[in-house]
């Protein structure tokens, strides 16, 4: 009912090395953040996963067809696609090295 109100958004995750649609593990993304926003009261925000629900719409509203990647266990958040153009986006709020010195 949420899909059919426009109130949510249903992105299906794609197996990169399988090249196939998952039946699996689909992901939501809400219309507008301020309703997420009203609903949380801004309390303990993720903004993560906030930035992940505007870089969706965004792709969205450029006129992509955006999907979840996966690799095995691994995870692409979104390949977008359009036309003969596509790519993989990976969204953070952070970048943090962890690695050897």
């Amino acid at each position: 009912m949420l899909e059919n109100a426009f109130i949510i958004y249903k992105a299906n995750r794609y197996d990169l090395k399988g090249k196939m649609f998952l039946k699996t593990l689909e992901k939501s993304y809400i219309v507008d953040i301020g309703i997420r926003n009203r609903l949380t009261g801004l309390r303990n925000t993720d903004y993560g996963h906030v930035l992940e629900n505007i870089v969706y719409l965004e792709l969205l509203r450029r006129g992509y067809e955006v999907t979840l990647g996966k690799i095995g266990s691994l995870e692409v958040d979104f390949i977008a696609s359009k036309t003969n153009t596509q790519f993989p986006l990976v969204v953070s709020d952070t970048l943090m090295y962890v690695g050897k010195e």
